[in-house]
């Protein structure tokens, strides 16, 4: 089946940002928000709805939609998805998801060519519980998860950031997700990374299939972030 439903989680604080008036994914980098680098490359990946996860400032993000202008044929809104984190706002549209999804994080930027991977990933490993997206470029982002895979690109172990490993790929915060797994992902405990749903789904027998994206991309973490940007592979890449 062709993913049709994308979500962006966009409900985080933004601490680290030093933006405390202004939700992060609504921070303008080259002239318009993180957020809408997401919007353009899931509608370009052709994706017929976008539903934005919102938290924290949710009021901002649910006014910036209202003011900004349709995206085609792509259908954007809104579900409040409280303040326990990413699993526990996924889990909120679990009634109303049977279908194969999308999930990504608004600050965060990636080319088309990311989503198109891991939607064609997802489309070769039809018996996966979901196909996450992973990256060797751990520079990028030093605060995300650590992701061991087996030869058949199946996750066999996802480690913390805060651990110290070896792991060579780290995880990208894109995800198509099977129905089935909401029985894993509502096994995370509050503001638990997404990425810890795979222990539950291996230990169910089901697998996790992995989409190993060789191409740049870039996460807004911190202050510092906005100014590494200006030198990063990406920047040069979308020829911005």
């Amino acid at each position: 089946m062709a993913i049709r439903i994308a979500l962006i989680a966009v409900g985080g604080k933004g601490s680290r940002m030093g933006r405390s008036d202004v939700q992060k994914c609504l921070i303008p980098i080259e002239g318009k928000p993180i957020l809408e680098y997401a919007i353009d490359s899931l509608v370009t990946s052709g994706i017929k709805c976008i539903i934005l996860l919102t938290g924290h400032l949710h009021a901002q993000v649910s006014a910036y939609l209202a003011s900004r202008a349709p995206q085609g044929e792509c259908v954007l809104g809104s579900v409040y998805g409280g303040t326990e984190g990413e699993t526990q706002a996924i889990c909120r549209l679990r009634p109303f998801l049977q279908e194969d999804f999308l999930y990504t994080v608004g600050d965060c930027i990636f080319p088309t060519e990311t989503f198109a991977e891991v939607i064609a990933e997802g489309e070769r490993h039809p018996a996966s519980a979901a196909v996450m997206c992973v990256s060797a470029r751990r520079g990028v982002a030093p605060t995300h998860s650590r992701v061991i895979t087996s030869r058949s690109r199946r996750a066999q172990k996802v480690i913390p950031a805060t651990t110290k490993s070896s792991a060579r790929l780290i995880t990208m915060g894109v995800y198509v997700f099977r129905p089935l797994a909401f029985d894993f992902l509502a096994k995370v405990p509050p503001h638990g990374h997404v990425s810890a749903f795979v222990p539950h789904a291996i230990a169910a027998g089901q697998h996790t299939g992995v989409s190993v994206v060789r191409g740049p991309w870039f996460c807004f973490h911190t202050e510092e972030d906005i100014g590494r940007w200006s030198s990063s592979p990406l920047k040069r890449f979308l020829n911005l």
